[in-house]
């Protein structure tokens, strides 16, 4: 009896891993904004390399369901606003105003101008992979026309300055 109640338990975890399997993760203009909601905080870090050869810079950003946010670089604490946008031609952008800051260098170890606040940053595009839990941020890229008419965007790797992941609770 005890042989076959094994059995039947190593049947069961055989079949686990396929009952557990979550939908595949696709970016929409819905799905985007939720899983930034959805991890909260995000570690960016910059696509360039410092003489140790890790990214020159690391941040946390976070994205609250109300449209707030928060970026933590180096000493600095800006309190943000968010919201993503879809332009027909150029894709699904991210735009952040930075409100207010708090004194001290950001990651570069530069100074801030306090006085310099709010000011709206440059929209950028999240490009997420790996079932939505990571992303590629990236400038607009280039417009191109192709043959047929029809157009697309273009991105270089020069394009991309960033990666963002889930912070790690820990």
């Amino acid at each position: 009896m005890h042989r076959g109640m094994a059995v039947l338990a190593a049947g069961t975890l055989v079949s686990a891993p396929a009952a557990a399997e979550t939908e595949r993760w696709v970016q929409t203009e819905e799905t985007m904004p939720a899983r930034l909601i959805e991890v909260g905080t995000w570690e960016f870090s910059a696509t360039k390399r410092g003489p140790d050869g890790r990214p020159e810079c690391y941040e946390s950003w976070t994205f609250n369901a109300d449209g707030s946010g928060l970026i933590v670089s180096g000493k600095q604490r800006v309190t943000t606003s968010w919201k993503a946008d879809r332009f027909q031609e150029l894709g699904q952008f991210l735009f952040v105003t930075n409100e207010t800051t708090t004194d001290g260098p950001d990651c570069m170890g530069r100074a801030v101008d306090t006085s310099e606040y709010p000011y709206k940053s440059p929209g950028f595009q999240l490009i997420f992979f790996e079932n939505g839990m990571r992303a590629k941020v990236c400038d607009g890229g280039k417009l191109m026309t192709l043959p047929d008419g029809t157009t697309t965007t273009l991105l270089d790797a020069d394009d991309c300055w960033g990666e963002i992941a889930p912070l790690s609770k820990g």
